[in-house]
């Protein structure tokens, strides 16, 4: 009997920031740093930054950026333009405003007090009244243009991130703004994109953790640890993972997935995080004596697994996509999805499909992680 080969097709990192350590409670493996932790790193890039966001705002014309957040409706973008902490006001505002020669002012306009805010905001306590305090604060700059999470009017392609003011959020502004503010509300989409799509140089360390981490993870739920072939359904491996997830302090960013194909499997792809092929097909594809098709795209990484930026791949010119600038520093996904036809399944197509997190230097783009050579056997 040929037993099937698994391969892997790496999922994006998890979303957290790992520690080397190990815990007694659960098997040996990297570990999320403690939350605390977590957050002070975070907010040591936070300042970083910041420093960034003047000169972002200049180049696309905004003179004021205002993230909204609501309560129990977090603005995906507030936790990367304010502390990482939770936001329970009913409506708060994060503003940054181009004050010219003072350079970049920040304010916090939220319905609860924060200690940490104040390390990065203007939060006096007369902000508590949130509508006087965006009056105030946009009276005091008189901005050109106001940046808002919203979609332009032409309906360019855009993305949640950048399109997540909600409809009551936009009256409120308009309302306590006035029509003369509201004609200079713009969409902030370009500069939320540059603004997620720009990576620290400290961020590199923690997202090559987080890389390794993934495959360890993946080589460990593709093995006789955890799978008894005939026995293991794929619904268990799928719990396997959400499990160890949760034992290690992870979070996800997409679902833990698997798929196998077997003979009589036509057009079932495979994805997430593992495909299978038979032994002897999969030699000979490797070896050359089964022609294939390949195909190569991808799409930015960052904060979210499908980020924001540049991608380089066929669909993008089908998209009609507007051209988007390379950013030195910055994460793509590379996936590579091979088929061929395998003679022993009459000709039926097998899937192979690959996903690998890439950094882009000044000598290009090079992986996180060393190329898999080999097949993952489960005997």
């Amino acid at each position: 009997m040929t037993l099937p080969i698994f391969r892997v097709a790496a999922a994006a990192p998890l979303a957290v920031l790992l520690a080397c350590a190990h815990a007694s409670a659960t098997p040996p493996g990297p570990r999320a740093l403690p939350l605390s932790r977590q957050i002070a790193m975070r907010e040591g890039w936070l300042e970083k930054r910041h420093a960034l966001l003047l000169e972002m705002m200049r180049r696309h014309r905004i003179a004021m950026w205002i993230v909204v957040n609501e309560e129990f409706h977090d603005d995906p973008v507030t936790q990367y333009v304010a502390p990482p902490r939770p936001y329970a006001g009913g409506r708060d505002f994060f503003v940054f405003a181009d004050a010219g020669a003072r350079g970049l002012e920040r304010y916090a306009i939220t319905g609860y007090a924060e200690d940490n805010l104040v390390r990065f905001f203007q939060s006096p306590e007369e902000f508590r009244k949130v509508k006087e305090g965006i009056q105030a604060v946009v009276a005091r700059h008189d901005p050109s243009t106001i940046g808002l999470s919203i979609e332009p009017k032409d309906y360019r392609p855009s993305r949640g991130v950048t399109r997540s003011l909600t409809k009551a959020s936009y009256e409120f502004l308009a309302d306590a703004l006035g029509p003369r503010m509201e004609a200079r509300f713009v969409p902030a989409g370009p500069l939320i994109e540059e603004y997620l799509d720009t990576r620290l140089p400290e961020e590199r360390e923690a997202y090559a953790e987080l890389c390794a981490a993934t495959e360890e993870l993946t080589r460990r739920a593709l093995s006789n640890q955890v799978i008894v072939p005939g026995r293991t359904t794929v619904g268990e491996v799928r719990r396997f993972l959400y499990d160890r997830l949760a034992e290690l302090g992870y979070g996800t960013w997409f679902q833990p997935d698997m798929r196998v194909q077997r003979k009589g499997s036509a057009g079932q792809l495979s994805r997430g995080l593992m495909n299978a092929m038979k032994a002897r097909s999969a030699e000979s594809v490797a070896q050359g004596r089964v022609p294939f098709a390949a195909q190569i795209y991808s799409h930015p990484l960052g904060n979210q697994g499908h980020g924001l930026g540049p991608s380089i791949d066929f669909r993008a010119a089908s998209r009609n996509d507007p051209p988007r600038p390379l950013r030195l520093g910055s994460y793509v996904a590379v996936e590579l999805n091979t088929k061929a036809a395998v003679p022993e399944w009459g000709g039926q197509e097998a899937f192979a499909m690959e996903e690998d997190p890439a950094e882009l230097t000044s000598d290009g783009y090079r992986f996180f992680r060393p190329r898999q050579t080999e097949y993952y056997l489960i005997k």
